[in-house]
């Protein structure tokens, strides 16, 4: 690849591009407006996490496609992708910079969160950095985490927030609704059984966790959006305890085997319980298939 040349950057993996990564890239921007050059992003091909601590999950709040796809729509000039490998991952603070950022670009100023580490075992940190940037003629920018209503915006925030059913909270930071992506898998076939079919989704990226319950979203199908009933956690009253994320596509009926869907999370209705009877079960489900229709707008 050739050289970039003279470019402010931005540099972090940015997971779920949340309002203190926007936070950051705007004043990237700014910062390579008012010094006339371009503006980049310098990230990795993966979560570092995969390959440092692969046992682990690191529990994301994008798949690694959308991320890049994110990243490049955020008015940067280009979007520079590192591959994350188990040599980089055991490389000096200094040797990173030199044999991974020099090569690449020229840089006049660098923007990074304040937490912001790198090199082997996370040696490296923005003091390290900076003085490697102030040695070659160029300067270092750390910002302050970015904060709302007094607890800065991290992507650990915002699991946290997902895991206690906090969905609409998590939304706001990330100012988005939080989605998953995968393909349509054969189930049990326990929501076929009393009228009210299910897609079994099966994510091929290690995701944020949330929490068990009901839920109100988006389904996202062959570029066609519905609405969605959709279950998370284990179908216990049919003796099943093997958690699975299952959205009721409202208004659909066909064959989505194998095929990719999105599922987007707006609203927690309900925690997971263990019915006494089917029909229980079927009538909660069709009062939140109810509720879906009248509040939430397609």
């Amino acid at each position: 690849m050739e050289p970039l040349g003279n470019a402010v950057c931005a540099m972090g993996v940015f997971d779920g591009l949340h309002l203190g990564h926007q936070y950051l890239i705007s004043r990237t921007l700014a910062d390579a407006l008012q010094r006339q050059v371009p503006a980049w992003i310098l990230t990795f091909d993966i979560d570092p996490k995969e390959v440092l601590s692969p046992d682990e999950s690191p529990q994301k709040l994008l798949c690694n496609e959308d991320r890049l796809h994110m990243l490049s729509q955020t008015g940067v000039d280009g979007v520079l992708v590192i591959p994350f490998t188990e040599d980089l991952a055991a490389s000096t603070p200094d040797g990173f910079c030199t044999h991974v950022i020099k090569p690449a670009v020229t840089v006049d100023s660098m923007h990074v969160g304040e937490n912001f580490r790198y090199g082997a075992k996370a040696q490296g940190n923005a003091k390290t950095l900076g003085e490697w940037l102030h040695s070659s003629g160029a300067a270092l920018v750390s910002h302050e985490l970015y904060d709302e209503g007094g607890e800065p915006i991290t992507s650990t925030r915002i699991r946290g927030l997902l895991k206690t059913t906090k969905i609409e909270a998590a939304a706001g930071l990330l100012t988005r609704p939080f989605y998953l992506k995968g393909k349509v898998v054969e189930g049990r076939k326990v929501g076929r059984s009393i009228g009210v079919p299910t897609a079994n989704l099966q994510t091929d990226y290690p995701a944020a966790t949330l929490c068990d319950g009901g839920y109100a979203g988006y389904v996202d199908v062959k570029g066609v959006r519905y609405r969605g009933a959709i279950s998370v956690g284990a179908p216990t009253t049919f003796g099943i305890f093997e958690s699975t994320i299952e959205p009721h596509i409202l208004d659909f009926d066909g064959d989505i085997y194998g095929e990719e869907i999105v599922v987007s999370f707006v609203e927690y209705l309900r925690p997971m319980k263990t019915f006494d009877t089917v029909e229980e079960l079927r009538e909660t489900i069709m009062s939140d298939i109810n509720k879906i229709r009248k509040n939430l707008p397609l």
